[in-house]
């Protein structure tokens, strides 16, 4: 069976989602179709690691990305269990699993990731323990949390240290497990570091820090000090792998652990019907200037959003200064930019009170990111805006004040 789209956009995520509400921003009557290997929906994701797992009352309507009729209302057509298993670019149509067509005008790669299992070589048979990636996984480890009294996670960037917190706040013997000295290694400075491990620990969860997991067995984790830590739920939180499959079939270029390069518009460089967005998105960003991928909630809400926009005609490049968000315990936290290395930092603030804006500069002294903590929620929203437009005016670090902020 063979049907057509003008715009067809693969995957079920929140990118594909703002994708489609970007098309018909500027296209009121060209056909949508999401096609969705997941049987539901699409949802949000983050608050899946959060409160989702102390509040048995949630349900998937409760992280739906929209409301089903929305979709009616805006002639979005959704088909659910469906996976793609190729692309004929020269003919403009997308080959299902059960062997249908697709004709398009327009196509979104928004494929996402996958989560990355603990290595098979520390691992028993049968003992790989939990990941966590659907809404199908949550619910799963939800359910699990009811009879569990040791949860081992494995992972210490946003996601482990989110579990950790909401298992350690439902009472849960909780154990966190991560490669590096403290959590957030890849981007936190020490400072931030030590308040991170130093919070955790005086909640209650057993942080094991500076560690790698050397073996799975018998219900018990293994680390490179020789320690065992039992478990009856092991959670996997060591990070994803892109779903780029399709554009190494169809033959678009694409780097494993990158991403499907495309230009400031989102538009794949090999075939100018062909836009990527969210994770799989390996994008010029001039705001920080480095081409790269992002795996974040709202990387994929933007990004998702301008390609759509972009497939109507759009022409909008992408040029949005990288924001991440967690919540651990009676925390929120807010990052704006990115800094591979902290060459100099500045804090406003205090670690002790857990309310602080940390600053993060590069070798020149220029602000590339800020990072901010609070027990407020409500007190982010302005100093995010802030350290967006402070990093794309290019400031020093060493010229802001705690006034800046006020």
């Amino acid at each position: 069976m063979a049907e057509s789209t003008k715009y067809l956009i693969i995957g079920g995520g929140v990118a594909s989602v703002s994708a489609a509400k970007g098309i018909r921003d500027h296209d009121k009557e060209g056909r949508v179709l999401i096609v969705s290997a997941d049987p539901l929906m699409p949802y949000d994701r983050p608050p899946l690691s959060k409160n989702f797992l102390s509040n048995e009352a949630m349900t998937h309507d409760d992280v739906s990305s929209k409301y089903d009729h929305w979709y009616d209302t805006n002639k979005i057509d959704v088909m659910l269990a469906t996976t793609v298993k190729a692309i004929d670019r020269r003919n403009h149509f997308a080959v299902l699993t059960s062997g249908d067509h697709i004709q398009y005008e327009k196509l979104l790669i928004a494929t996402g990731s996958r989560p990355r299992q603990l290595p098979g070589n520390v691992t028993e048979s049968g003992s790989m323990g939990h990941v966590y990636r659907t809404y199908a996984d949550a619910f799963a480890v939800r359910e699990k949390l009811k009879t569990a009294k040791n949860v081992v996670i494995v992972g210490g960037g946003f996601l482990g240290p989110e579990i950790a917190s909401q298992c350690a706040t439902t009472g849960h013997h909780t154990t966190l497990i991560t490669q590096g000295p403290h959590l957030w290694e890849k981007f936190a400075s020490t400072g931030l570091g030590k308040f991170l491990n130093e919070y955790y620990i005086s909640h209650g969860v057993h942080l094991i820090a500076d560690r790698k997991v050397t073996a799975v067995f018998e219900e018990k984790v293994y680390t490179s000090d020789n320690q065992h830590h039992p478990f009856d739920l092991l959670i996997a939180a060591v990070g994803i792998e892109l779903n780029y499959e399709l554009a190494e079939e169809c033959g678009i270029s694409f780097l494993p652990n990158d991403g499907i390069q495309v230009n400031e518009y989102l538009q794949s460089t090999a075939d100018k019907d062909i836009y990527a967005a969210g994770d799989v998105a390996f994008f010029r960003d001039f705001v920080m200037d480095k081409q790269w991928h992002l795996e974040h909630h709202l990387n994929a809400q933007w990004q998702g959003a301008v390609a759509g926009a972009n497939m109507a005609g759009a022409n909008t490049p992408y040029e949005k200064v990288p924001y991440f968000f967690s919540d651990f315990f009676d925390l929120h936290m807010i990052l704006r930019g990115y800094s591979p290395t902290a060459e100099f930092t500045a804090v406003f603030g205090s670690f002790e009170d857990a309310e602080f804006i940390e600053l993060y500069a590069d070798a020149t002294g220029f602000l590339k990111m800020g990072i901010s903590i609070s027990r407020e929620e409500k007190k982010l929203d302005p100093i995010s805006d802030k350290l967006e437009e402070l990093i794309k005016k290019k400031v020093k670090v060493s010229d802001l004040s705690p006034a800046d902020f006020a």
